[in-house]
């Protein structure tokens, strides 16, 4: 009698709950979709700066060494998107001494936009390693009075 313990439906529902919270979560890591995404991917991630002026928002995206033809900048469903893929190679040559380091990787960066941005409109180039994105505001709609007929 002294190794027949009492079952205890607490802690037997306890360790089920955690078992099946386990199982759960480990399915996580076999969807595609999450673990092969765009994001997890990179390396990088640019900072991005974003200012508001009257008429406009300014996005600035630190990309240095990344040629303007590897960046995509796009507008769809009111989220920007910036993807791109930066390649680097350092060189060092000395006497009986040769080192090389490559690195590459893809970044991408998504932000939804104020309902505010006119999206035809936007704009975006690249100056010393900074991608800059124009960001016009629509224009501000008008409240007009509707006369009612008798």
């Amino acid at each position: 009698m002294k190794h027949i313990r009492p079952y205890n439906f607490r802690n037997e529902l306890l360790a089920d709950l955690s078992t099946n919270f386990d199982r759960l979560l480990s399915s996580f890591n076999n969807i595609p979709e999450l673990g092969t995404s765009e994001i997890s991917k990179t390396n990088w991630i640019p900072k991005i700066d974003i200012k508001e002026h009257d008429n406009y928002y300014i996005v600035y995206a630190d990309v240095p060494g990344i040629d303007p033809s590897a960046i995509d900048v796009s507008v769809d469903n009111g989220v920007l998107t910036i993807k791109g893929h930066k390649e680097s190679e350092k060189k060092e040559e000395k006497e009986n001494y040769l080192h090389v380091e490559r690195s590459s990787g893809s970044f991408m960066r998504q932000m939804t936009l104020p309902e505010s941005v006119d999206s035809s409109k936007v704009k975006a180039k690249s100056k010393n390693g900074v991608l800059e994105i124009t960001l016009p505001k629509a224009e501000k709609s008008t409240t007009r009075k509707i006369a009612v007929e008798k």
